[in-house]
């Protein structure tokens, strides 16, 4: 079993040429065209902020009249970064990103160095930073996760899908599924609070 990492449209790229033969990737909405999918895990969105920031809560950005801190994301055909980008449009708020970057460890890198503030996952191993705080966004759609394979399912990619549910129903018990939204939401701010230690 060979591993390869890339940006969703690379993996699909990859999919479709038959270079590997599954993925694990973000699911906006219906899965793309000739591809199978089984979903994963559900798994909300953050707000990373320097743990000198004086902001308590994400909401304080969207009353003011204009964000004035650098925002730090994903490339804006990333789901996460377009995910965020719905959520602050159904608030009638503008953030421009700042600083476009190639991995969720590399937002979190920036903002624990102050360069701005980073949009994430509330996953502990992406944003262990001791450095950043950790701002649930209440109201913004999680990011959904999925298998997707080409044609029938075969051993391999039965082995890859029922290992992966096995490791989340093991690591991210209450994301394991996208019905367990509001015990998800309860996660993220057990997140932040073991953060702000």
């Amino acid at each position: 079993l060979g591993l390869r990492s890339g940006f969703a449209h690379e993996l699909e790229t990859w999919l479709h040429a038959r270079e590997i033969d599954v993925m694990i990737a973000p699911l906006e909405g219906r899965a793309p065209a000739r591809l199978r999918h089984a979903p994963l895990v559900s798994v909300p969105l953050v707000l990373l902020v320097p743990c000198s920031s004086a902001l308590q809560s994400a909401d304080e950005l969207w009353v003011r009249r204009e964000i004035t801190e650098p925002l730090v994301t994903l490339p804006a055909t990333e789901a996460i970064t377009r995910l965020f980008h719905q959520g602050l449009r159904r608030r009638r708020t503008q953030w421009p990103m700042a600083i476009e970057t190639s991995s969720l460890a590399l937002v979190a890198r920036y903002v624990a160095r102050g360069y701005g503030l980073g949009v994430s996952v509330a996953l502990p191993a992406i944003i262990r930073d001791p450095s950043v705080r950790v701002l649930p966004l209440a109201g913004f759609d999680p990011l959904e996760m999925a298998v997707f394979w080409q044609g029938d399912m075969t051993p391999l990619i039965q082995l890859v899908l029922d290992e992966a549910r096995r490791y989340v129903r093991e690591t991210w018990p209450d994301w394991a599924d996208a019905e367990r939204g509001a015990r998800g939401a309860s996660r993220v701010e057990s997140v932040g609070a073991a953060h702000r230690r």
